[in-house]
């Protein structure tokens, strides 16, 4: 089983290099047809940092933000390069489509999104605590098993 994980931070809201105000989201990655975030093949970390990002999409899709610039901090190039059409998927092709399509998505609303890699594991607040978030949302699936 395999989870996904991602932070909501305030931007403007910066002390000591910590966000004042952030939300964490989780769960598990689906493998069946219509999963959400987005459906699966497998339960790997790849499909967990894509799911981690169509998640953090449908989030704004849903209308908790008005239309501003939007920093999004990854750890996996690998989807996040799939996502930006960067690179071309040779596996999971349908979960990647369907994270694009909610990448065109959000860009027709007027977010203007900045895409900033951070290295996995290495203390970053941020990064510690959607992993910490995606932890979760592995372990609520084992539950539910």
């Amino acid at each position: 089983m395999a989870g996904w994980g991602f932070v909501a931070a305030a931007p403007s809201a910066q002390c000591a290099g910590q966000p004042l105000a952030f939300q964490t989201f989780f769960g598990p990655v689906v493998a069946s047809p219509g999963g959400l975030p987005v459906q699966a093949k497998a339960f790997t970390n790849n499909t967990a940092e894509l799911s981690a990002i169509a998640a953090a999409l449908r989030w704004l899709l849903a209308g908790q933000l008005q239309p501003q610039p939007v920093n999004i901090l990854f750890d996996s190039t690998w989807a996040a390069n799939q996502v930006r059409r960067i690179w071309r998927p040779k596996s999971h092709r349908h979960a990647i489509v369907a994270t694009q399509r909610l990448l065109d998505k959000v860009g027709a609303l007027g977010f203007s999104l900045t895409w900033h890699h951070v290295r996995a594991h290495r203390g970053h607040f941020l990064n510690e605590a959607a992993d910490r978030a995606a932890a979760q949302g592995a372990a609520a699936c084992r539950q539910a098993v």
